[in-house]
């Protein structure tokens, strides 16, 4: 089938729990665009356990049923020492 597919979208005041084991982010205010197979997440601001966001950028090329093949993120965050320990130790970073 040839076609295009596009959405967009705008969250305000938004959560997500994303994936197990990985810590909830919470007030998020951001764009999504949905291209064809493809997601752009712009976050212009929100909180992951605690921890302040900003500029945050998430890529996804290619979604589909089987798995997604790469995630890329660029982003701010603003943390003292302990609450970055924290948020590994809250990860499957750690």
């Amino acid at each position: 089938h040839q076609g295009w597919f596009e959405a967009n979208l705008w969250v305000r005041n938004g959560s997500i729990h994303y994936a197990p084991d990985w810590p909830h982010a919470s007030e998020i205010d951001a764009s999504l665009l949905f291209r064809n197979r493809s997601m752009q997440i712009d976050v212009q601001k929100g909180k992951i356990a605690g921890i302040p966001v900003q500029n945050v950028n998430i890529w996804l090329p290619r979604i589909s049923a089987e798995a997604t093949d790469w995630l890329f993120i660029r982003g701010q965050a603003q943390a003292d020492l302990q609450q970055g320990l924290q948020f590994i130790h809250r990860s499957p970073l750690e």
